[in-house]
């Protein structure tokens, strides 16, 4: 039988429907930007962007950070599973808003000073957390929109579970390095459990390497919990930066 839409049509109907969503959401400025899916995200992004290394060629996606304004997508990824896209849409999304803010407030709209900045590294590692944070509950809460039977209590059924919990637990557990990108996202993981679960305590929750890599970990979730926005996060810049370098001393 012969599909009644496209595959490029059903992604750009999705991407449509993130940013419609977003819109909603207050992020007016959303249209400025341009999401593209692609088969070969690794070269993609050496069009557009070209800072001399590559990414992976399985990650589900990037935001360029150029005056371009532009997403990538992994659609291989997409089309083996469109849930995870919600959240990989909304997420790079967040990226695309953060650093737009970032760009007027510290680099005078110069898109070559987004990383030369002395807190850009912090920064960058806070909208790992923040995007990661928005994206896990409003990625999926997307897919409420057009599935009958994926409900929000579904999201919140899921979060509250000790399971979910285990399963982020287990995932920083089994890894042998641990990179700042880690350590930043598992906390968004950690937050949005504690939101939901009552039986939630972050002191059961930390692995022994985790312990060895980032023994401040307690006091990094502490932090990020009084950073979830944008306006509330750039208070916290400088004194973010101060830490992550104490840390790498």
């Amino acid at each position: 039988m012969n599909k009644m839409f496209s595959d490029k049509e059903i992604n750009n109907a999705f991407a449509k429907i993130c940013k419609n969503y977003m819109k909603v959401m207050g992020f007016d400025n959303i249209n400025n930007v341009n999401i593209l899916f692609t088969n070969d995200i690794q070269n993609t992004r050496a069009k557009y962007y070209n800072p001399g290394d590559l990414i992976d060629k399985n990650v589900n996606g990037c935001f360029i950070p150029t005056s371009d304004n532009i997403i990538l997508i992994n659609k291989n990824k997409f089309l083996e599973n469109k849930d995870s896209m919600g959240i990989t849409i909304i997420h790079e999304l967040i990226h695309f808003l953060d650093y737009n803010m970032f760009l007027i407030d510290y680099c005078n709209n110069d898109w070559n000073d987004i990383f030369n900045i002395e807190i850009s590294p912090a920064f960058s590692l806070w909208s790992e957390f923040h995007a990661k944070l928005f994206s896990l509950y409003h990625g999926r809460k997307v897919l409420t929109l057009f599935c009958d039977d994926y409900t929000e209590q579904d999201i919140i059924n899921d979060y509250s579970t000790n399971e979910r919990i285990k399963y982020y637990y287990e995932k920083i557990n089994n890894k042998n390095i641990i990179t700042y990108n880690d350590i930043f996202w598992y906390c968004a993981e950690l937050n949005i459990c504690e939101q939901f679960n009552s039986n939630f305590d972050i002191v059961n929750l930390i692995s022994n390497n985790l312990k060895r890599s980032f023994p401040d970990f307690v006091m990094l979730y502490n932090d990020l919990k009084e950073m979830k926005t944008y306006d509330d996060a750039r208070k916290h810049f400088n004194s973010l930066q101060w830490k992550l370098f104490g840390w790498q001393k």
